[in-house]
């Protein structure tokens, strides 16, 4: 499938995504996992783009959910899958995606933020997995904490300013976890959220087994926060 339409498929979403206030979920996350997508997809042998619009797609019912019940922050909330459904439909239909394509990325949309999926969707397993890896490494790090607390420990504004600067986010990873170690009821809430996601590689429920080391050196660095914190 032609890059242009996932050009056409960017441009569709992206103004969607950045009517949210939480930016966990808004256009920076959608671009990484775009990207990740795309990369995993070329690991295991599917269509990129394909992966790439799942992707774009996946999250739209974020603004659903903003727009209609607020922001929720529950551990392991899947509700905006729902809502991510019909607007999924709605960008396909103006991309003239159908047939199988057409079913698959609405698939993957609807079971991407369960906890297990035991389909053969591989568009669905790609989507799953690299969502996962943008909740581990020092990006994960800043993207939990804003969602689990609905603030930053460090200024916004730098984290926004550096997203494509791998060194400035790990040292504002970096910082934020020590300033988490010296708040007791925040280190103990933030160790649960590590321990739901270190689970999905510690317990196995990656779909694909490429996708362990795809976000190796991601998955070792929250590791290692929960390991600092438990100190």
């Amino acid at each position: 499938m032609n890059i242009k339409i996932l050009e056409k498929a960017e441009k569709l979403v992206k103004p969607e995504y950045e009517k949210l206030k939480c930016w966990a979920h808004a256009w920076p996350h959608i671009s990484r996992v775009n990207d990740n997508a795309k990369k995993l997809a070329r690991i295991v042998e599917e269509d990129p783009i394909i992966c790439g619009i799942a992707a774009y797609c996946h999250d739209l019912g974020r603004v659903i959910e903003q727009e209609t019940r607020g922001k929720q922050t529950e551990l392991g909330k899947i509700d905006h899958y729902l809502d991510s459904i019909e607007p999924t439909v709605e960008v396909l239909k103006k991309l003239r995606i159908k047939g199988h394509d057409f079913n698959s990325i609405v698939e993957a949309v609807s079971v991407h933020s369960n906890k297990l999926y035991y389909g053969h969707n591989k568009i669905a397993k790609v989507l799953r997995d690299s969502d996962k890896k943008d909740s581990f490494g020092p990006w994960g790090t800043l993207r939990c904490i804003k969602h689990h607390f609905n603030s930053d420990f460090v200024k916004t504004e730098e984290i926004m300013e550096n997203i494509n600067n791998p060194e400035k986010i790990k040292e504002l990873a970096d910082k934020t976890v020590e300033a988490i170690k010296n708040i007791d009821v925040i280190r103990e809430k933030y160790l649960g959220v590590l321990k739901f996601v270190l689970e999905w590689v510690d317990d196995k429920m990656l779909d694909l087994k490429e996708s362990y080391s795809f976000l190796e050196s991601d998955y070792l660095y929250t590791k290692q926060s929960r390991d600092f914190l438990l100190s």
